[in-house]
C-alpha cells in the first residue's frame, strides 16, 4: 500500500488535511486521494445494505472543537 494511503490511517478511521493553514501540516486530502476512498466506502455501503449505490445516503460532519472548523 502506498505510504500516502497509511498517513491518513488513523486507528479505525482515517484523518488528514484538506485546506491550507494547519501549521506544520500539508495538505494530504486532495481530490485524487479522496475519490478512490469515497468510491469504495460507497461500493462496500451498496454491498453491505443490499442497495444501489445510487440510492445511497451519507452525511458527513466533524466534531465541534474549534480546529475542526
Amino acid at each position: 500500500m502506498d505510504q500516502t494511503w497509511l498517513k491518513l490511517q488513523n486507528g479505525s478511521d482515517m484523518r488528514g488535511v484538506a485546506l491550507e493553514g494547519v501549521e506544520g501540516e500539508a495538505v494530504n486530502l486532495t481530490p485524487e486521494i479522496i475519490r478512490p476512498i469515497g468510491l469504495a466506502f460507497a461500493k462496500w455501503l451498496s454491498e453491505k445494505k443490499g442497495v444501489p449505490a445510487s440510492e445511497l445516503k451519507v452525511a458527513v460532519g466533524h466534531d465541534s472543537r474549534r480546529r475542526s472548523d
